[in-house]
């Protein structure tokens, strides 16, 4: 009876402070269950504000880093879900099963040697915590019938899939269009060159010509003796 009071007296005053937090020994872990329905997400967190500066006293008198292991464990069938070791801060997340269940996270020491000093700094190890359970579609306001579904991605596939072979049919057609254009340019440019000697030509030939009847007329006037 005085053990239930206790611990709803303990409940009562971690909702009222601004954080949750405890105090771990190295004789034994302490643990927390929560029932999760199902795919619910389960987030932890760990502030250990202290434990760094403990640990280079430690590194002073021979001893190992201690650090802080988090296990999150399905009791139904005592399965091991998730572990993982924090040595100032920290995060762990996992999500519920199909069936959902009750499941409990532990906090324990991973050394159970203290400090030889009088102080015994590392005795209690203050861990800063925060328990989140959120639920996908309904904490979150999912909409279930908006979620998308297999047929829905298949069909966007098929589209930016066919949406795909048009930008590369344009593309084709934009590299035949850029090589239809560099053979008429070539030809604009041979035929140019055949204009200018034809060109030249037709100035030689009439200078030529026009030298000719000058000759030709000059000893015609000759002949004549006109001139």
């Amino acid at each position: 009876m005085f053990k239930a009071f206790f611990l709803a007296t303990f409940a009562a005053i971690l909702q009222v402070t601004d954080g949750l937090y405890f105090y771990l020994d190295n004789k034994s872990p302490r643990c927390f269950t929560e029932t999760l329905d199902s795919h619910m997400l389960w987030a932890v967190q760990v502030w250990m504000p202290d434990l760094a500066e403990i640990n280079d006293y430690r590194e002073t008198d021979g001893l190992v880093d201690l650090f802080i292991d988090v296990v999150i464990t399905e009791l139904k069938t005592e399965q091991e879900v998730l572990k993982d070791s924090f040595e100032s801060e920290g995060s762990v997340a996992f999500t519920a099963s199909q069936d959902g269940g009750v499941y409990r996270v532990c906090f324990s020491r991973s050394s159970d040697k203290v400090l030889t000093d009088e102080d015994k700094l590392d005795e209690l190890i203050r861990v800063d915590f925060d328990l989140e359970v959120e639920q996908y579609f309904e904490d979150k306001k999912i909409n279930r019938d908006t979620v998308v579904q297999r047929e829905h991605v298949t069909d966007l596939n098929e589209k930016l899939k066919r949406l795909k072979d048009d930008i590369d049919r344009i593309n084709n057609a934009f590299d035949v269009e850029k090589e239809n254009e560099g053979v008429i340019r070539q030809m604009a440019e041979s035929n140019q060159g055949r204009i200018l000697w034809l060109s030249v030509i037709q100035i030689a030939v009439l200078c030529v010509i026009g030298a000719w009847e000058v000759y030709y007329l000059k000893n015609f006037f000759i002949s004549k003796k006109i001139v």
